[in-house]
């Protein structure tokens, strides 16, 4: 879906997919569910709120417990690469479930493995 020079007001939408450009959002609750990125170009925001549900919101709920684990310095790694917009080129992978060729996970930039740890108990001194 794309949409060109629309105004939005006291809306609900889903972000995933979609392209927007030179849009109006006006008290709107936007929300990324972690699908295809969305492109919002040339858009201005007034009084909206931005949420994260399904896919997105398991990633954030990771990364919090990352932070929370141990893995701080990772997570804030991850971050400043985001700060930095070394992430902002990355090609999408096939969003065809039935692709039967792919990468393996760990060829992605973004992918490192993570022992299953929660918490890691403080050293008594």
């Amino acid at each position: 879906m794309q949409d060109t020079g629309k105004t939005y007001r006291g809306k609900q939408l889903s972000l995933d997919g979609k392209r927007f450009e030179n849009c109006v959002f006006d008290r709107c609750e936007l929300d990324y569910g972690g699908g295809v990125p969305p492109v919002l170009s040339g858009c201005s925001f007034e009084n909206c709120s931005f949420s994260f549900s399904g896919k997105a919101a398991y990633t954030l709920a990771f990364l919090s417990g990352m932070h929370g684990g141990g893995f701080g310095a990772m997570v804030e790694q991850t971050f400043q690469g985001i700060r930095d917009g070394a992430y902002l080129q990355l090609p999408l992978q096939n969003l065809d479930p039935q692709a039967a060729s792919r990468p393996p996970v760990d060829a992605h930039p973004l992918a490192f493995r993570t022992p299953r740890i929660v918490s890691i108990p403080k050293r008594k001194s």
